[in-house]
C-alpha cells in the first residue's frame, strides 16, 4: 500500500511537471523570444530562464545594445527583458528610445541598475503605453514625453521610490497646464497602491514623487522644483484634505513667479497637525507669489501663534479665492493683493498689514479676535464685509494713504466689538465712503478717534445703534479725540439710546477747522453732543438735520419775541445746538409800534438763549420781532 501512493504520488509530481512546460512552451509560442521579446544580459548576470540572452552587455556605453535590442523589435511593440545584477552603464548624455507604442522594459530588482550622467533620462518612451518595472535609474530617471498611459512598477529613481504607478496623461485648470500636481490619494485615483500623497508632472501625468503617509514634504518638493527653472512655475493641488506639519516655504524660489492653486474653497483643505509658524510664507524677500483656491484650516486653542498666510517678507504675495479659518494669529499677514478670500474665527486679525500695503476686494472678515483688517500705508480695502470682529477695521497713526469704500461692519456682543472703525490719528489722510456700520451692543462706537486724526475725508457714512433700553453708552460717530481739517459729508447717525455725533474738537486755531456736512441724526437719544472747555472755534456744521424734539434742523431756527409794553428787551431760547454767532442772527421787526423803538440789538448769548434788545419801550402796540438762525 505504501508503494502504491509514493506511486502516485511521484506520477502525481511528473504529471504536474509535464503540464507546467506545456504552459511554458504556449507562452513562447504565443511570444516568440526572436521576435517582440529580447533577452539582454550583463557582463555579470544571473542565469537567464528565458535561455540564451539575445545580447550582451560588456560594462561600456550599454546603452548601444539596449537600442540595438528596441530597434530589433517589431512596430507594434515588444519586451526587453534584462538579466543583469551589475551596473549598466550609459554613456552621458544619451537617452534610449524608439517611437513605437506598447514596450515593456523589466529587469530583476534593485540589482538591475542604469548609471548615466545623472541627468538625462535613461529611458524616455517614444509612444504610449510603455511599462517600466524591477529595476533602479540614477537621477537622470524616466522620460514620458507627451505620451500617455505609462505605468511604473516597483522603480527606484535616484532616491525616490515608485510603485504600482500609471500616467493618465495632462492636467489642467481654469489657469492652463500646471508644471506639477499634487494629489491625495483616493479609491478612484489614477496613482493605485499607496496612501499619502503623489507629485505627478502635469504635463505628461508621469509620477515623480509619493509618500506613502499624507505629507507636506510633497508640496514643498514641487515648491522646490518650479524655483529651479529660469522662471518658476504652477502647482496644482488636487481635490482632498493635506495635512501640514511644516510651513510651505517660497525662499527656493526668490525672484521667480510661483502659482499654488487648489480646487477651490471646502475642496482642496490644509489641516494644521503641528506647532508651525504659518502654512505659506517666504523666510526671504521674493515678489512674485500667487495662492487660490484653498481652504486653510488651523488650530488656534492648541497652536495659538499659527498664521495662515505671511507675506512679511514677500513683496508681491497674492491670493484669490483663498479662505483661512480659526488659526491662532493673524489669517492674512502682509499680503499684498486679495480678491474673493475671507478670514473667519482667527485668535487674531482677519487681515493684518504693518509692512506692505493691502489691495483687497470682494474680501469678507467675521469673528476675528483683534481686527477684521488692519490697514497701513498705500492700503484699499473695497467691496468688503466685516463681521463681529473686535475692530472691524484699524487705521494706525502716521499711515496715508489709506482708502476705504464700499463696504458693511457688523458689531455684536460675540467677539465682542468695541469700534467699527478706528482713526488712530497722526497725519492719515484716510479717505473712507459708502461704508454701513450696525452697532449692536452696548458701549461700542460705529466710527471712534483715538488720537488727533488729521486731513481725513469721509462720505456716505451710515451707522445705526439700538434703542429700547441697555444701548444708553453708544456713540455712532465718536470724535472725542481732535478730528482737523478734516470733512464729514453725507452721513446718517440713527437710532440709539447713547449719542449720534459727538463732538471735541478744540485745536489749534481756525485753520484746523473741521466741516460736517450734509447729515441726518434721527432717533437718538442725544443727537450732537458738543464738549464743553473747547479752544477755539475749530467746526462747522452745516444742513445737519435731527428731528429731537426742540428743532427740526440742527444748524438752522427762527421765530417770532415779543418785547412788552414797558419793556425793551426779551430772552430768546434759540433751540439750537450749538452757540450761535452773532454775526449770523438775523433780526427783523415785524410791525411799526406805538413809540419808536430805535436802536435793536443783541447780547447775552449761550448755548440755549441770547437777548433782543431796543433802545426804547415800545408803548401799547408791543413789538413782535422775527428772528432767524442758519449756519
Amino acid at each position: 500500500m505504501k508503494t502504491l501512493k509514493r506511486f502516485m504520488v511521484n506520477n502525481k509530481i511528473k504529471l504536474l511537471t509535464i503540464i507546467s512546460l506545456v504552459l511554458l512552451l504556449s507562452t513562447i509560442m504565443l511570444i516568440p523570444k526572436n521576435i517582440t521579446q529580447k533577452t539582454i544580459t550583463g557582463y555579470l548576470s544571473v542565469a537567464s530562464a528565458l535561455g540564451t540572452a539575445d545580447y550582451a552587455l560588456d560594462g561600456t556605453d550599454d546603452n548601444v545594445q539596449f537600442k540595438t535590442a528596441l530597434d530589433a523589435l517589431p512596430a507594434t511593440g515588444g519586451v526587453l527583458q534584462v538579466v543583469s545584477t551589475a551596473t549598466i552603464n550609459w554613456h552621458d548624455g544619451v537617452t534610449v528610445t524608439r517611437a513605437i507604442p506598447n514596450v515593456t522594459i523589466i529587469g530583476t530588482g534593485a540589482g538591475t541598475y542604469f548609471d548615466g550622467d545623472g541627468v538625462t533620462a535613461i529611458f524616455t518612451a517614444g509612444g504610449n503605453n510603455w511599462s517600466f518595472e524591477n529595476f533602479r535609474t540614477d537621477a537622470g530617471g524616466l522620460a514620458y514625453g507627451a505620451t500617455t498611459g505609462y505605468s511604473i512598477k516597483n522603480v527606484m529613481v535616484g532616491t525616490t521610490y515608485l510603485q504600482d504607478r500609471t500616467g493618465n496623461g495632462t492636467y489642467t485648470s481654469a489657469s492652463g497646464t500646471p508644471d506639477y500636481v499634487v494629489g491625495v490619494n483616493t479609491s478612484t485615483d489614477d496613482v493605485p497602491g499607496s496612501t499619502g500623497y503623489w507629485v505627478k508632472s502635469g504635463s505628461t501625468g508621469q509620477v515623480l514623487r509619493s509618500t506613502a503617509s499624507p505629507s507636506d514634504d510633497d508640496i514643498q518638493w514641487a515648491v522646490d522644483q518650479v524655483a529651479s527653472s529660469s522662471i518658476g512655475g504652477r502647482i496644482l493641488l488636487s481635490a482632498g484634505r493635506f495635512y501640514e506639519s511644516n510651513p510651505i516655504n517660497f525662499a527656493s524660489a526668490t525672484g521667480k513667479s510661483v502659482v499654488i492653486e487648489g480646487q477651490g474653497k471646502l475642496v482642496t483643505i490644509m489641516n494644521q497637525t503641528a506647532n508651525i509658524t504659518s502654512f505659506f510664507y517666504s523666510s526671504v524677500v521674493h515678489n512674485a507669489i500667487q495662492i487660490k483656491n484653498i481652504y486653510i484650516e488651523g488650530d488656534k486653542v492648541t497652536y495659538p501663534a499659527t498664521i495662515g498666510i505671511d507675506g512679511t517678507n514677500c513683496q508681491n504675495l497674492n491670493c484669490w479665492g483663498v479662505q483661512v479659518w480659526t488659526v491662532g494669529s493673524h489669517g492674512f499677514k502682509n499680503v499684498s493683493w486679495v480678491e474673493y478670500c475671507s478670514a473667519m474665527e482667527n485668535g487674531g486679525s482677519g487681515f493684518y498689514n504693518d509692512t506692505w500695503g493691502l489691495n483687497a476686494t470682494f474680501v469678507e472678515s467675521a469673528k476675528n479676535v483683534q481686527y477684521g483688517y488692519r490697514l497701513c500705508t498705500d492700503s484699499e480695502l473695497d467691496s468688503f464685509d466685516s463681521a463681529e470682529n473686535g475692530i472691524g477695521i484699524y487705521l494706525p497713526d502716521g499711515q496715508f494713504p489709506i482708502l476705504v469704500s464700499n463696504g458693511e461692519i457688523t458689531m455684536t456682543a460675540t467677539v465682542p466689538s468695541t469700534v467699527g472703525i478706528q482713526l488712530a490719528g497722526g497725519n492719515p489722510s484716510y479717505i473712507l465712503s459708502n461704508i454701513n456700520i450696525d452697532v449692536g451692543i452696548d458701549g461700542a462706537s460705529g466710527i471712534k478717534t483715538t488720537a488727533n486724526s488729521v486731513g481725513c475725508q469721509l462720505s456716505n457714512i451710515n451707522i445705526r445703534g439700538r434703542t429700547g433700553g441697555g444701548y444708553g453708552n453708544q456713540i455712532l460717530f465718536d470724535f472725542t479725540n481732535a478730528f482737523t481739517r478734516s470733512v464729514l459729508n453725507g452721513f446718517t447717525a440713527s437710532q440709539t439710546d447713547g449719542i449720534g455725533l459727538k463732538l471735541d474738537l478744540g485745536w489749534e486755531s481756525l485753520a484746523s477747522k473741521s466741516y460736517f456736512v450734509n447729515g441726518e441724526i434721527y432717533s437718538c437719544a442725544t443727537p450732537i453732543n458738543v464738549a464743553t472747555g473747547t479752544v477755539g472755534i475749530t467746526y462747522e456744521l452745516r444742513n445737519i438735520h435731527t428731528n429731537d424734539d426742540v428743532n427740526e434742523k440742527f444748524t438752522e431756527n427762527s421765530g417770532t419775541a415779543t418785547i412788552l409794553n414797558t419793556a425793551t428787551s426779551v430772552v430768546v431760547t434759540h433751540g439750537l445746538a450749538i452757540t450761535p454767532d452773532v454775526n449770523k442772527i438775523k433780526i427783523i421787526g415785524k410791525e411799526n409800534p406805538t413809540n419808536d423803538v430805535g436802536t435793536i440789538w443783541v447780547d447775552t448769548i449761550t448755548a440755549t438763549q441770547f437777548t433782543i434788545h431796543v433802545e426804547n419801550d415800545p408803548g401799547a402796540s408791543n413789538f413782535d420781532v422775527g428772528w432767524s438762525y442758519q449756519e
